[in-house]
């Protein structure tokens, strides 16, 4: 009886323990025990004469572990020497969930098993994995890697990422470069540009701008293709400095001079200069040359990258003699005493003429000279002369002919007639002339002349002079009438002449 329950104790306890080692199979509290010949000694090891566990004729089961050996004494699950007990670890994998390149490889690893680890890919076409644990990714997707210990399953989620280029458009200035890379290629990579005037790429992706404009740079992995569109633009470099070369310059009316501009640094991306002139009238300007109008001053302005600099621009006459003297016509009528000689100008400036009038006789020898001069003859102004002529002793005729040469120069004054009116008042005894200043104006020179006439013969001429400080000043002159023999002789007829001019 006592040999029948025992042998029913024992059984039951057999199929209990075989029945929580189901239901607890792979979990990490559950002890693995290898069963073989031999006892265990004072040290806690095992003989095992008949190498059921096939390490030989001694060995450990530390803390109920796998038989095992302790290389160099220390018992590789407890880490100590001899035979002290700890519980297995549990085995761990190196990554739970990761990312991946199509054609990148990766490498899972397996800590604490105590058997051989038995890899697997839920989606092999997506990602294989080899007998080590090395994986390779397919193609974009997601996959479950599985490493299988004994009963337990570790697990590492992968998601697999197609191959990409890092940039598909790129801006870059001239001279500037980027880097492009093909990301998760492990195969080699070739470069390529469709127009390396405007950017270059080495073997290594980098590409290198070169000039303005839009190229496509295209990396080939295998037979698949990746593109970059390079947009490149002008390099843009500040202006430091601008300023003119000239202050100040002087030219004469019709003539040109260039005015040269300084842009500093000489790389500087912006180089438009804007020329403009405060007085056209007086001088205009085109990209930097300058053209004289008129008389006058003006101020040449250019503007550049925020910077704006002047040169101040006077304009002179253009004063040619051979053309003054060739622009007069005159007309000359015989007094008594003197030639008087009517000048007009058609010349576009102003001029100081001074005339000489050479009297010869019949036998064309030289009798004598006469000179006058004028301050200021205006284009379109008829001024005139008068030249004394010359005495003759015993002689019926003083001169048989005269010739009249003039030289004229530029004047220093500039024409005001206009702003001169007169008012006349002839009298028994006299001409008296009323004159006003009407412009706005100091007069420097106001000179009236007039010739008196009697019969279609010229009797006499005389000059005075007057000067106007301001502006509306007035002034009266009276020109006595010729004489003869202290007999006064009343002209029927007089030409009045007023030459006026302001400094130029």
């Amino acid at each position: 009886m006592r040999k029948r329950f025992r042998a029913v104790f024992f059984t039951v306890i057999m199929i209990l323990l075989c029945t929580i080692a189901f239901e607890t199979g792979g979990k990490s509290d559950i002890l693995i025990v290898e069963a073989h010949s031999g006892r265990t000694d004072s040290s806690g090891g095992h003989h095992d004469y008949r190498n059921v566990s096939g390490l030989g004729g001694y060995h450990y089961h530390c803390g109920g572990y796998p038989a095992h050996l302790h290389p160099n004494g220390v018992c590789p699950y407890s880490g100590s020497s001899g035979g002290g007990s700890s519980r297995l670890p549990s085995p761990r994998i190196s990554m739970k969930s990761t990312k991946m390149y199509a054609g990148a490889d990766l490498t899972l690893k397996v800590s604490g098993a105590s058997s051989k680890v038995q890899w697997s890919s839920s989606k092999k076409s997506v990602a294989t994995v080899n007998s080590k644990g090395k994986v390779t990714a397919r193609k974009k997707g997601t996959v479950v890697i599985t490493a299988r210990v004994g009963s337990r399953k570790l697990t590492c989620k992968i998601k697999v990422r197609p191959l990409a280029i890092n940039k598909k458009k790129a801006a870059l200035e001239e001279g500037s470069s980027v880097r492009l890379k093909i990301n998760g290629a492990s195969q080699k990579i070739k470069w390529s540009s469709s127009d390396e005037q405007i950017a270059v790429v080495n073997s290594k992706g980098k590409v290198t701008a070169v000039s303005a404009g839009k190229a496509t740079v295209t990396a080939k992995v295998g037979k698949k293709k990746f593109n970059c569109q390079v947009t490149v633009k002008k390099r843009i470099v500040p202006i430091e400095n601008f300023y003119l070369d000239e202050y100040s310059i002087e030219l004469k009316e019709g003539h040109t001079a260039n005015i040269s501009a300084v842009i500093e640094p000489e790389d500087a991306t912006d180089r438009s200069i804007i020329w403009s002139s405060s007085d056209p009238q007086v001088a205009t300007v085109s990209q930097g040359t300058v053209t004289g109008v008129s008389v006058g001053r003006a101020q040449i302005t250019a503007s550049c990258g925020g910077y704006t600099d002047s040169c101040y621009v006077t304009v002179k006459q253009d004063f040619v003699v051979t053309e003054a003297r060739d622009a007069l016509t005159y007309v000359s009528y015989q007094g008594d005493s003197k030639v008087i000689t009517e000048v007009t100008s058609q010349y576009k400036y102003s001029m100081e003429l001074e005339a000489k009038c050479d009297f010869y006789d019949s036998e064309n020898k030289l009798l004598g000279s006469s000179q006058d001069r004028l301050r200021c003859l205006e284009t379109g102004q008829t001024l005139c002369m008068c030249f004394n002529i010359p005495y003759v002793y015993n002689a019926e005729r003083t001169y048989d002919h005269v010739a009249l040469s003039f030289t004229p120069e530029q004047s220093r004054y500039r024409g005001a007639s206009r702003s001169i009116t007169h008012t006349e008042a002839p009298s028994s005894a006299s001409l008296l002339i009323h004159i006003k200043n009407n412009g706005t104006e100091t007069l420097n020179v106001v000179d009236v002349t007039v010739v008196f006439c009697k019969a279609g013969k010229v009797l006499d001429c005389k000059t005075d002079s007057v000067y106007f400080s301001k502006p509306n000043d007035m002034d009266d002159l009276n020109f006595e009438y010729p004489n003869s023999e202290g007999n006064i002789i009343v002209p029927d007829d007089y030409k009045v002449y007023v030459e006026t001019g302001v400094d130029a």
